[in-house]
């Protein structure tokens, strides 16, 4: 490349930002000098299973017959089958990732392997649990799971729903083993780190050499999907562990959001890729909430629908792109909107909300739309002293109400001894109770076009 009046050689960072714009599968090169016998003959039996039981589940003629095939293959009519084996006898970078021998994968690609680490505490220092998974996925992905759901490290969290008491892990199964998977199949194998999976009773942190791909962006995660592995994307797909069609990502916030737990953190630099799943129930209600919707309605909302529910659970604004779907949460009684609109508030449905015995906290939600009118009002009163503001100019103040609703909160405010209801007449105006004395009920201004 040209520098300055020069030609160099490209840099590291040029080169791997070239191989990723032309999308270069490292996953379906060839493995020099890797043979079948470095491969383990357990890890290709567990994969056999997976893609049989997948076929299975289908429940159709098609698919039992195809399962039976598959168990009568060879394991090289079985690595022919997925493209891991080529026509010419050469496996490529794919097999050894997924069925490798500790040996074959420290000889020919020592950086594809899998550290976890437990601590009690997130401090820093030597961790109480260290392992290093150094074998072909289909080995050891079993005995990962089993060690991160070990009931000492994944407490159960207990919540009330009706008269049950429901326990729920901090880290449940399907996340974690979908963060793994998305681990391994869109870590970089050029560069020379590992992943590494750090755990705590809280969180539970998923570090991945390489960063994004450049058509993909933290913000786009639940959007677009560009796998850097496509032959490792396929063996998870035939075996029915990840859908071609995504990452996982989604499933993993779908999941925090039904469980009332923070949103995954995604983190992404050149080089690396952090995601950590977080354990803490927050919002138990919420839990009962969602149990009072039920599981087969929540079934027909997608990803975003989640996403604005949890916005409304966490009173956080809705971001513009979600606004139009709080339409339909709205429509089926999961929200209701109070006021309308540029100052229009959803909160949970008052429903759900007296049925899970939250009916005072929706009181208050609520309320405080009313209250935080009158509040706004008596600051502008407040700021005219003397001179008051006539009913036309309050209304400027809350433009999300009506006049005839300004009108109300201002008489809520005479009634309270606040405010100072004017007399009739043109261009009237309100002050505050500080100014004068109060009007005699049957002379307030009560007309909403009065001014």
């Amino acid at each position: 490349m040209r520098e300055n009046d020069s030609l160099v050689l490209f840099s590291e960072a040029r080169r791997k930002s070239i191989w990723e714009e032309i999308g270069r599968d490292h996953s379906a090169e060839t493995c020099p000098g890797l043979t079948i016998s470095d491969l383990n003959p357990s890890a290709l039996d567990a994969f056999r299973r997976a893609w049989g039981h997948s076929l299975r589940a289908h429940r159709e003629e098609s698919g039992q017959r195809d399962a039976e095939r598959i168990d009568g293959l060879s394991h090289e009519q079985l690595l022919r089958d997925t493209e891991l084996l080529l026509a010419d006898g050469a496996l490529v970078n794919a097999a050894l990732i997924l069925f490798g021998s500790r040996p074959a994968v420290r000889r020919h690609l020592a950086q594809a392997e899998l550290v976890y680490e437990f601590r009690n505490t997130p401090a820093s220092g030597p961790a109480d649990l260290r392992m290093e998974f150094q074998e072909g996925f289909f080995a050891w992905h079993d005995l990962l799971w089993q060690q991160v759901n070990e009931p000492s490290r994944n407490p159960r969290q207990s919540f009330q729903a009706g008269l049950f008491v429901r326990q729920l892990p901090s880290f449940a199964e399907r996340p974690v083993r979908e963060a793994i998977l998305n681990a391994v199949c869109h870590r970089d194998y050029l560069l020379g780190n590992s992943i590494f999976i750090r755990h705590t009773f809280t969180a539970l942190t998923i570090e991945s050499p390489g960063g994004l791909l450049p058509q993909v962006t933290v913000e786009t995660l639940l959007d677009r999907q560009a796998p850097r592995n496509r032959r490792l994307a396929e063996v998870f797909q035939r075996c029915g562990m990840v859908e071609r069609s995504g990452q996982g990502m989604n499933l993993m916030f779908e999941d925090a959001i039904t469980s009332a737990k923070q949103l995954p953190t995604p983190e992404a630099s050149t080089y690396q890729f952090k995601l950590t799943l977080h354990g803490v129930v927050q919002d138990p209600t919420f839990l009962a909430y969602l149990e009072r919707v039920g599981q087969e309605k929540m079934r027909l909302y997608d990803t975003a629908h989640l996403l604005a529910l949890d916005s409304v659970r966490r009173d956080l604004a809705l971001p513009e792109v979600l606004k139009p779907l709080a339409d339909r949460l709205v429509t089926d009684g999961l929200l209701e909107r109070i006021g309308r609109g540029r100052g229009a508030r959803l909160i949970l449905s008052g429903a759900f909300s007296q049925a899970i015995g939250e009916s005072a906290t929706y009181t208050r939600r609520k309320g405080l739309d009313l209250e935080e009118g009158k509040l706004l009002l008596l600051k502008h009163l407040e700021h005219k002293v003397e001179a008051g503001a006539p009913l036309a100019e309050l209304a400027q103040v809350l433009p999300s109400k009506s006049k005839r609703q300004v009108q109300h909160l201002l008489n809520r405010l005479a009634d309270d001894g606040k405010a100072l209801a004017p007399r009739r007449g043109p261009g009237a105006a309100w002050k505050l109770a500080l100014f004068g004395k109060s009007n005699p009920s049957g002379k307030l201004n009560t007309k909403s076009g009065g001014v």
